[in-house]
């Protein structure tokens, strides 16, 4: 199958990498450079089952040919891509965004066959070309405007470390990750540790839970224990990460704060619901990434 990959990060880059083993995959990068480097070397990946692996094209172009789609940018970075998908012949698109923000723009994509999806695999971008594959999960897919999800089952590279699951309820199950994401993500941007401190250290996991029944009121799931449970568990199982927004902090770069903990304000409000927590938070990274604005070089 021709598969097109929108976005050369970390993530964009692990789909590329596994896809790669069955399919022709056309990564779709922000800059030439990398563009030039995944031609020239391929997507090399590290960690427990290292390979390389060649690419099919690499391009900077937004042609967008491929009758699939993944778009595994960053939110903030969406709305370009979205109306240049406007404009395409109908076809499948699979989007693979943190937070749940990106979700009304979606409604304006209805000529596509549209899929959501959750990553729960860590990795970590260390060059243009080469990612580190720190934690094997599961990728999600659900249905959001789509006829079947047969297609997934024909993406699915069958790799033992890059296990596919498809679910028909795609709130619960981006609810779940944005449970997750809204608390480790801010929390250890703010605090600048490791996922696991905030199970390990008292004050840092008592805050933590403070803020997890704020999200939780917000976002109505069920089973709360269950989920409570889920949170701290990836913590242990990823405490010695470095959360993605932690990263964003200490390299000066735009967080996906709006995408998490803006979307569970906007909806407490619309419920009116106090989450002091929640906002003191979405502050505090706003207030740091006001700061790493400020400190950088004029263009």
């Amino acid at each position: 199958m021709n598969i097109g990959v929108i976005g050369g990060g970390a993530v964009g880059l692990l789909f590329s990498a596994f896809l790669s083993k069955k399919h022709d995959v056309t990564i779709y990068t922000r800059t030439k450079e990398q563009a030039i480097m995944l031609q020239k070397k391929g997507i090399i990946v590290e960690g427990p089952s290292p390979f390389q692996i060649h690419v099919n094209k690499a391009t900077s172009d937004r042609d967008y040919q491929e009758e699939i789609l993944i778009i595994s940018v960053k939110q903030y970075q969406l709305f370009p891509i979205i109306q240049l998908l406007k404009n395409l012949s109908g076809r499948t698109l699979i989007f693979v965004q943190n937070g749940m923000a990106h979700i009304e723009l979606l409604k304006d994509l209805s000529m596509h066959n549209i899929i959501l999806g959750s990553v729960e695999h860590g990795v970590l971008k260390k060059d243009h070309y080469l990612i580190e594959h720190t934690g094997i999960g599961r990728t999600i897919f659900c249905r959001f405007h789509a006829n079947e999800l047969t297609i997934i089952n024909e993406l699915n590279p069958h790799d033992p470390s890059f296990i596919v699951d498809v679910f028909d309820d795609w709130y619960s199950v981006l609810a779940k990750k944005l449970l997750a994401n809204a608390i480790i993500n801010p929390l250890t941007a703010l605090y600048r540790v490791q996922n696991g401190e905030l199970v390990f250290n008292p004050f840092f996991h008592r805050i933590a839970k403070k803020l997890f029944q704020e999200v939780w009121k917000v976002l109505e799931l069920k089973n709360k224990s269950e989920h409570w449970d889920y949170v701290q568990n990836i913590c242990k199982s990823t405490a010695k990460n470095r959360s993605s927004m932690l990263k964003d902090i200490e390299n000066g770069q735009m967080t996906e704060i709006d995408a998490i903990l803006g979307y569970i304000i906007a909806e407490a409000k619309k419920k009116h619901l106090s989450i002091p927590h929640v906002q003191f938070l979405f502050d505090s990274i706003k207030g740091i990434e006001n700061q790493s604005e400020k400190g950088r070089p004029s263009q």
